[in-house]
């Protein structure tokens, strides 16, 4: 279903085994949000885990709740292309001068959106996530393995 730059999908897990027990069987589906965000950009949103094939059919998602909500980010692979050809993050300035974006107008609309939206983010990964490539694509450093090279150096100063 279409609304507007919003898809919302209704999905199917079929990765779910048949024999690990009929209420994990049942509750196998799931309703996501795909948003075109630009031409360069889609946005994921979960709204719901774990239902049934009935309470799937029920489900209605207003389209008002859509509406300027928070996304995951997934780029094109021309924006990734891009990204790599920027200054990866290799010195312990980098990453202060980083921390020191988080307090930015366009991270802190991320964060209240976030907050706002309220979405299913097990340890809080996909926020820490979205924010890093957000300072790294607003400070010209390459996002793609940005928090592996962070931990790397984290680990090399102990």
């Amino acid at each position: 279903m279409q609304y507007g730059s919003s898809f919302i999908l209704k999905l199917e897990g079929l990765d779910t085994v048949q024999g690990a027990g009929p209420i994990r069987w049942a509750s196998r589906y799931a309703v996501f949000v795909l948003h075109d965000i630009n031409p360069r950009q889609l946005g994921l949103l979960p709204l719901y885990y774990g239902l049934t094939r009935s309470q799937l059919d029920t489900v209605r998602v207003d389209k008002a709740t859509l509406k300027d909500n928070f996304y995951y980010s997934y780029y094109s692979d021309i924006c990734m292309k891009e990204f790599a050809l920027l200054k990866p993050i290799t010195e312990k300035k980098d990453i202060d001068f980083l921390k020191t974006m988080t307090g930015t107008e366009q991270v802190q609309e991320i964060t209240k959106k976030y907050n706002r939206t309220k979405p299913y983010d097990m340890y809080n990964v996909g926020i820490s996530a979205e924010i890093l490539t957000k300072v790294c694509i607003l400070a010209g450093f390459n996002p793609i393995s940005a928090a592996t090279n962070i931990n790397g150096m984290d680990k090399g100063k102990n």
